[in-house]
């Protein structure tokens, strides 16, 4: 019974942390090169917002999430920085992203 009352604590700890709020995700917003953003999640890319132009995805990224750059119609060059922790690509990442003619890693 102690054993299960601890292991709810923890369990609630972790989630909640000790003053009872959720820990918030890491959230970054990157400007394209033209014009439009994309946003960075906890290291990941989650979506873009009209990205046009370049794209310039920081070292410490280590996924280019599902859909990201889906439909990024005016994506020319997806760009990433030097010293990539990259180590996955979601699937329909860069969807009808038709303008994309060059990726620098």
């Amino acid at each position: 019974m102690h054993y299960r009352m601890l292991t709810l604590l923890l369990i609630s700890m972790m989630l909640f942390g000790l003053n009872g709020m959720v820990a918030q995700a890491a959230t970054t917003t990157e400007a394209c090169s033209i014009s439009g953003t994309f946003t960075i999640t906890d290291n990941v890319v989650t979506n873009h917002d009209s990205c046009t132009g370049t794209a310039t995805i920081p070292a410490e990224v280590t996924s280019i999430g599902e859909s990201a750059f889906l439909e990024a119609n005016s994506l020319t060059t997806v760009t990433f920085a030097t010293g990539s922790q990259l180590t996955s690509i979601g699937n329909y990442a860069f969807d009808n992203a038709n303008a994309l003619t060059d990726i620098t890693i």
